[in-house]
């Protein structure tokens, strides 16, 4: 198990921005390997302002399919070159695609991708469903006739205590990604077992993942700007 304190959070910080500046081209070509076909996804499954309930329902299904179906093995690939890189290898360009070669590995990527779709399901399950019966309740509670300022307060004291909820979800769901290391290292391994091996090496330590996660907040600011690169 991974006692992941301060000290080794520097430690990962310092050595993981390195390792990317020192591979930054194979990096950046990892970020737009898979960012291309999801914006082309989202684009192609994008709804206007005035779609009806079921065009909604079935572009939300092809979107979801084509993310499962496409983007699972993408993210594979770019997963194990990101675990190279933080290992200290030197991916070549073509192990990117490499699991796009195997038929055996298409679906590995195909089953993870829904395996962790599954996961973060349910870790927001029971938070989701507090937070709609609790909207529920103070809507009703308030009535037509309550100002539109109270209103407001209310849902935005319900939204703050939701995303409080799902605080340790994050946490124990960040643990989920270093799956993709067991993937990598044990071709035979299950995909649900490699999700909850990654969640085994960090167990008990919800808080600090949720703190480390956290301290990355200005790189994924920034990487709004550059499409996640």
């Amino acid at each position: 198990m991974i006692k992941l304190d301060n000290t080794l959070r520097r430690t990962i910080k310092m050595e993981a921005k390195m390792k990317i500046f020192s591979r930054l081209p194979v990096c950046v070509l990892a970020v737009a390997v898979y960012m291309l076909p999801a914006v082309f996804i989202g684009t192609m499954t994008a709804l206007p302002l005035d779609a009806g309930l079921m065009r909604i329902i079935r572009m939300l299904l092809i979107n979801l399919v084509c993310e499962i179906v496409i983007l699972g093995p993408i993210m594979l690939g770019t997963q194990y070159c990101f675990v190279g890189i933080a290992r200290g290898e030197t991916p070549e360009i073509a192990s990117l695609f490499a699991p796009l070669g195997s038929i055996r590995e298409i679906f590995r990527g195909i089953r993870m991708m829904l395996c962790m779709l599954v996961r973060m399901l349910l870790l927001v399950i029971l938070p989701t469903v507090v937070y709609e019966v609790a909207l529920y309740f103070v809507l009703n509670m308030l009535g037509d006739a309550a100002d539109w300022n109270m209103v407001m307060t209310a849902v935005g004291v319900l939204v703050l205590v939701y995303c409080l909820m799902l605080l340790p979800a994050a946490g124990l769901g960040a643990s989920y990604w270093m799956g993709y290391s067991a993937l990598r290292d044990d071709p035979k391994i299950g995909v649900w077992r490699a999700t909850k091996e990654g969640a085994r090496l960090l167990r008990g330590q919800r808080r600090e993942i949720i703190a480390f996660t956290a301290s990355y907040l200005p790189w994924f600011i920034a990487g709004l700007f550059t499409c996640g690169i």
